[in-house]
């Protein structure tokens, strides 16, 4: 039985405004496309698609297209979920998928932008091995507090259902609308980033391993 646009709205799990925003947008699609034989796993691939789409658009200096790919890639984010549980798709594999995916599309997004401003980086620093050193710092800090930030949340998973609207919230939405947007148009900030996130990436590992340890309970990923 076909759903109205209003019923499908009540199978958002917006985390901020911005992210709401989105979300009602996603749900007009899944609207427009839910009689179609599609699966929440097949959108989740396509969001990922998209994102491999954008890479050659950006290093080829469309960046307007690269950012509209972009767009449509946290769209189809947003779809899978309500897509799930609107079809009743959820499964244990799609609860792994989807944030699996979400940080390999996280680490080709900013190995994207590396390899965009490798020139612009050399301008700045003449030593090639110092900037690949630096690279690699960056995504070993951000693998390592991906993993640590997992092995912390596994006693406490988030409910998308009960996750309550935060105003000033950072999570995919302003990443997708905000920062992503301003890397692509600003050097100067892409590299106040990569610095920045490293030492956020740093404190995050060592707050999450006191977490982790600071508490008497097995962690799978120990």
């Amino acid at each position: 039985m076909k759903q109205s646009y209003k019923e499908i709205l009540g199978y958002m799990a917006p985390s901020s405004y911005l992210s709401l925003a989105d979300n009602k947008f996603a749900a007009f699609l899944v609207y427009l496309l839910q009689d179609l034989p599609l699966t929440a796993n097949k959108i989740t691939f396509f969001s990922f698609f998209l994102v491999l789409i954008a890479m050659p658009i950006l290093f080829i200096n469309f960046k307007i297209l690269f950012i509209l790919f972009l767009f449509f890639s946290y769209t189809c984010d947003n779809m899978d979920g309500i897509w799930a549980r609107l079809k009743k798709q959820t499964s244990e594999f799609g609860k792994f998928l989807d944030p699996f995916m979400d940080k390999v599309k996280d680490f080709i997004i900013d190995l994207s932008f590396f390899i965009f401003y490798y020139n612009n980086l050399t301008e700045h620093i003449s030593s090639s091995k110092l900037i690949l050193l630096f690279i690699s710092f960056y995504f070993i800090c951000k693998g390592l507090f991906y993993i640590t930030r997992d092995c912390e949340s596994l006693e406490n998973p988030i409910i998308p259902e009960k996750r309550t609207i935060g105003l000033l919230r950072y999570g995919e939405a302003e990443k997708f609308f905000i920062i992503f947007p301003a890397r692509v148009f600003s050097f100067a900030f892409f590299v106040f980033y990569a610095i920045g996130y490293c030492f956020i990436y740093l404190i995050g590992i060592f707050v999450n391993l006191y977490k982790i340890f600071s508490k008497e309970r097995k962690y799978r990923c120990l």
